[in-house]
C-alpha cells in the first residue's frame, strides 16, 4: 500500500468514526494533553511572589555622635528614672528595663547599660533609628533623665532616578514616620525594588541638618528592557515535544512605572501549538496596588496519532486583575488578589464543530508566604473561582455535563527546609475541590512539572484533585566559575484526581505517580537550566503506549534571560 494510500485509508477511517457515532465529541480521542484551553496553564508567564529571606536592601551604618559618657567613677544609688520624649512606649512599659537596680549603688557603667537595654527594646520593636541616651546632667536625689532619640528620616534622597511621582510618594510615606519603624521603612524600600525593570538598594546616614535624625539615600538601578529566551521539551508526542519560548517586557515605557509584556511559545513543528500572550500592568497607587490586563491566544493542531483526526483548536482568554499586598518584608509577604477571565475555547474536527466552551470566571485569592523560626521558606497560596453561565443551553461543551456556572477552590503549599550544610528538603503540596462538573480548562490536571514529572502535561485530569511532591536537595556555589550555582536532587511525586459524572467505560478516580533524579545550574550568571530523568511508576504514559510508556524519560529546559 503506498503512501497515499495509507493516508487516504486513514482519513475514510476517521470519517467513519466521525459519521458513526451519535455525537462527534464521543468519536474523536482528545487527550487532556492537547486540550487547548488547558494549554496557558503551563505556559503563561506566572507573577511570582517576590522572595523572602533575601539579602537585605537596607544598609544600617554604625551608630555615630553618641552623647559623651560622665565620670566612670562616680557612684549613688539610684532612687528613679525620669524619660524625656517618650511617645512609643510609657515609662511603666520600660520599667523592667532597670526595676532592679532601684535603691542600689549604681555607678555611670550601669547608666549607660540600661541606656543599651532600652534601646534594644526599641530596635526589637522595629524602631530602628531610635535610641536612649545619658546626657550630661546634675544628679540630684538618686533621680537619673534618660532622653530617648526617637529617630525618624529628614531627607529621601535618589540616586539614579528623579525624585517626582511614585518615586516621591514613596519618600513621603518614611518621611512621615515619626518615630521610623524598620516595617515602614523595609515596606517601601521593597515596593521601590518591585517596580517593574528596577533594582533598588537603600543606605542610611545621619542628617546633616536635623539633630537625631537620619536620611536615606536610595541608589536604583533600571533596565527598560529585559526578557528571556526558553528551549525545553515539556511538549508531548501530540504537540511537541521541543518547546521554544520568548519572553520581552517593556518597562516603565510610559514613565509610570509600568510594564508591557510580551510572551509566546513555538513547538518544535509550529502548526502543532502556537501561543501568544500580552500583559500590561499598571501601579495604581502608593501602597502596592496594580492592575494588570492581559490577552492570550493559543492554537492547537496536534499530530502523531490524532493527525488522521485533522483536529483543530483555539483558546482565547482575556483577563483583568487587581492584586495588593497587604504585608511586604523580607521575611513575610501577604498579597490578596481578584481577576476576571473571559474565555472561548473551540475545537473541531475534519471542519466539524466538537465543541464550544464559554466562561466567564470571577476568582478571589491570597498568597502568604514567610521565613519560619526553623529558617524554612513556607508558602501557602488559595483561590475560590465562581463560573456565570452566560451561554446557557449551548448543546456542545468539552464535556457533556459540565457546567459553567461552577464553584471550585484551590490551594497551594511548599516548603523549604535546610537541614544541614548544602543539604534542605524541598516538599509541595497541590488541591483542588470542586462542587460541580467542570468543563476541560477548569479541571485539575496532574502531569508534567510540578506533579507527575514522568508523565506529559495533563495527563491525567478530574473535577477535585490532590498531589504532592518531595525532593532532597543538595546545592553549592562559588565551585566552579563557569558554573556559580548548581543543585542536584532527587524527587518522589504522587497524585490523584477524582472525576464527577463519569462517562460510561471511564473510570471516577485515576492516579499516578513518578520518581526520578535531576540537576538545576546556572551557566555565567544569564544562562539557567534543568536536566531531569524522571520514571513513571504506576502507569504508562498515555501518549507512549503499553510498550515504552514505563520507560525512564529525560527532560531539559534551558533559559537565558537579559
Amino acid at each position: 500500500m503506498t503512501f497515499q494510500h495509507r493516508s487516504a485509508f486513514s482519513l475514510v477511517i476517521a470519517l467513519v468514526l466521525f459519521a458513526g457515532t451519535a455525537s462527534a465529541q464521543l468519536a474523536v480521542p482528545r487527550p487532556p494533553t492537547v486540550e487547548p484551553g488547558r494549554q496557558d496553564q503551563r505556559l503563561r508567564i506566572e507573577n511570582e511572589m517576590p522572595p523572602v529571606g533575601n539579602d537585605s536592601i537596607i544598609t544600617v551604618p554604625n551608630e555615630a555622635g553618641k552623647e559623651q559618657p560622665l565620670a566612670d567613677k562616680v557612684t549613688f544609688t539610684l532612687k528613679g528614672i525620669v524619660f524625656e520624649n517618650l511617645s512609643v512606649f510609657t515609662e511603666d512599659q520600660l520599667r523592667s528595663e532597670y526595676e532592679s537596680y532601684i535603691g542600689k549603688e549604681v555607678t555611670l557603667n550601669t547608666l549607660r547599660e540600661i541606656a543599651t537595654r532600652i534601646t534594644t527594646r526599641y530596635r526589637n520593636a522595629g524602631y530602628i533609628l531610635s535610641r536612649a541616651v545619658v546626657p550630661p546632667q546634675h544628679i540630684k536625689d538618686g533621680m537619673v533623665k534618660i532622653r530617648i532619640v526617637e529617630g525618624y528620616i529628614n531627607k529621601v534622597l535618589f540616586e539614579g532616578a528623579p525624585q517626582s511621582g511614585l518615586l516621591a510618594e514613596y519618600a513621603d510615606k518614611i518621611r512621615s514616620a515619626k518615630p521610623l519603624d524598620a516595617a515602614t521603612l523595609e515596606r517601601y524600600l521593597l515596593l521601590m525594588d518591585d517596580l517593574p525593570g528596577v533594582s533598588a538598594h537603600a543606605v542610611l546616614r545621619p542628617s546633616q541638618e536635623a539633630p537625631g535624625a537620619s536620611d536615606v539615600v536610595v541608589t536604583m538601578t533600571e533596565k527598560m528592557i529585559n526578557g528571556s529566551l526558553t528551549l525545553d521539551n515539556r511538549g508531548s508526542r501530540y504537540m511537541g515535544p521541543i518547546q521554544e519560548g520568548a519572553t520581552v517586557n517593556g518597562n516603565n515605557l510610559l514613565g509610570l512605572y509600568d510594564r508591557t509584556q510580551l510572551h509566546g511559545v513555538l513547538t518544535g513543528d509550529p502548526k502543532e501549538l502556537q501561543y501568544g500572550e500580552i500583559v500590561h500592568e499598571e501601579q495604581l497607587d502608593s501602597e502596592g496596588t496594580k492592575l494588570a490586563l492581559s490577552a492570550a491566544r493559543t492554537h492547537t493542531r496536534p499530530g502523531y496519532r490524532l493527525s488522521p483526526f485533522d483536529i483543530n483548536g483555539q483558546d482565547t482568554i482575556y483577563s483583568a486583575a487587581i492584586s495588593h499586598p497587604f504585608i511586604r518584608s523580607r521575611q513575610t509577604n501577604l498579597f490578596g488578589d481578584a481577576r476576571i477571565d473571559v474565555r472561548d475555547t473551540y475545537t473541531d474536527s475534519l471542519g466539524a464543530k466538537l465543541y464550544d466552551d464559554r466562561l466567564r470566571v470571577l476568582r478571589v485569592g491570597g498568597a502568604y508566604d514567610f521565613v519560619d523560626s526553623w529558617s524554612a521558606v513556607n508558602k501557602v497560596q488559595s483561590e475560590i473561582s465562581k463560573g456565570f453561565d452566560w451561554d446557557a443551553g449551548a448543546a456542545a461543551h468539552s464535556r457533556a455535563t459540565g457546567d459553567p456556572s461552577f464553584l471550585k477552590a484551590t490551594a497551594q503549599a511548599s516548603r523549604l527546609q535546610p537541614i544541614s550544610g548544602p543539604f534542605s528538603l524541598y516538599v509541595a503540596a497541590s488541591g483542588q475541590l470542586s462542587a460541580n462538573t467542570l468543563l476541560a480548562a477548569e479541571e485539575f490536571g496532574i502531569g508534567g512539572e510540578p506533579f507527575g514529572s514522568a508523565y506529559d502535561p495533563s495527563e491525567i485530569v478530574g473535577d477535585s484533585g490532590l498531589a504532592g511532591r518531595a525532593e532532597l536537595q543538595f546545592s553549592r556555589s562559588g565551585d566552579l566559575e563557569i558554573i556559580p550555582t548548581y543543585q542536584f536532587y532527587g524527587f518522589y511525586d504522587i497524585g490523584k484526581v477524582w472525576i464527577r459524572a463519569a462517562q460510561a467505560g471511564q473510570k471516577s478516580e485515576a492516579s499516578l505517580a513518578s520518581a526520578g533524579l535531576g540537576t538545576r545550574f546556572n551557566i555565567l550568571e544569564p544562562v539557567s537550566g534543568e536536566l531531569e530523568v524522571a520514571l513513571p511508576l504506576t502507569r504508562p504514559v498515555a501518549a507512549m503506549g503499553q510498550h515504552s510508556g514505563n520507560d525512564p524519560r529525560v527532560f531539559f529546559s534551558l533559559a537565558y534571560r537579559y
